[in-house]
């Protein structure tokens, strides 16, 4: 059930074409993070594809695809010879896999759960900074309203 953890970078792909842009996706999920460590607007708009991009985990009808920056719990079903199994994935590091075309060996579909639960909490985070936002700006507005009379 428990099928081991990655303790490193690993990076997969077909070819150069496939590799060069989880290469690059990494890069640029690395610059999102620190915007989003700084405060920046930029980090908190695209902060959440980031996240979004490393929820699905697929190997089945000739698609590969995982990403996961850090830290990744996936529970995922896998069909193999018509037999359903469940299992739990740990991974820690980055890594990332891509490969399109003939797809041999057991499908396999999951979810990247700390990436998911990390989402959750930046969107509910966004939500109340720009009520917050808003608050403030009508306060503003208010103060104005004040002086002049």
């Amino acid at each position: 059930m428990f099928s081991g953890m990655v303790l490193w970078m690993e990076y997969r792909g077909e070819n150069g074409l496939t590799l060069l842009p989880l290469v690059l996706l990494q890069f640029w999920a690395a610059y999102c993070g620190l915007c989003l460590f700084q405060g920046t607007s930029y980090g908190w708009r695209w902060a959440p594809l980031v996240l979004a991009l490393q929820i699905p985990v697929i190997m089945a009808w000739g698609v590969s695809y995982d990403w996961f920056n850090a830290l990744a719990v996936i529970p995922y079903g896998e069909i193999d010879h018509g037999i359903l199994s469940v299992n739990i994935r740990m991974r820690l590091g980055e890594g990332a896999q891509l490969f399109y075309g003939a797809h041999a060996g057991p499908s396999s579909i999951g979810l990247n759960l700390v990436a998911l639960a990390c989402l959750i909490v930046l969107l509910v985070q966004r939500r109340t900074r720009s009520r917050r936002g808003t608050k403030i700006e009508e306060s503003k507005i208010e103060e104005k309203r004040g002086e002049g009379n």
